[in-house]
């Protein structure tokens, strides 16, 4: 069970508790690491200039769909800084 939710849409990505809290997240500060913690290779936390903001174990649904908007999103801040 999730004690948690994360939305993304239009550059942020919101993080909500159980308890109706919200966090907001500009996406192009926002990084992952994938790795192996709790026996699926695809666990992922995600960081936020660095600090820690969630932990998403492999099997959850739409964790793959997060991590292309990461990229995706980064990928195309960066392609902005070069043509500057």
């Amino acid at each position: 069970m999730a004690n948690w939710k994360i939305v993304f849409k239009d550059g942020i990505i919101t993080k909500t508790t159980i308890f109706g809290d919200k966090k907001t997240y500009e996406v192009q500060y926002v990084t992952y690491v994938v790795s192996q913690r709790f026996m699926n290779p695809d666990d992922t936390t995600l960081y936020f200039k660095g600090k820690k903001i969630a932990f998403i174990m492999g099997n959850v649904n739409n964790r793959c769909e997060l991590l292309e908007y990461i990229d995706h999103f980064n990928k195309f801040e960066r392609s902005l800084e070069v043509d500057d």
